[in-house]
């Protein structure tokens, strides 16, 4: 049996963290490629924030989706 799975990666190589414009209730936290792993405890601790709290840690500013507009 053959299995595979994808590491999908943005253009610049750096995930995208954060809210999602123009949609009140979604938050993303995509596009690790292939260091989702070694990433996880802290994207899940700053996505926690922001969904918990609202509020964007200064530590996710450079990971908006925003920085492709």
């Amino acid at each position: 049996q053959m299995w595979s799975g994808l590491r999908p990666k943005t253009p610049d190589n750096l995930p995208i963290l954060g809210k999602a414009p123009n949609w009140r209730n979604v938050t993303l936290a995509v596009g690790h490629g292939s260091i989702g792993i070694a990433l996880s405890a802290i994207t899940g601790r700053s996505i926690a924030e922001v969904v918990t709290t609202g509020n964007v840690p200064a530590i996710l500013v450079p990971f908006s989706v925003e920085r492709f507009s």
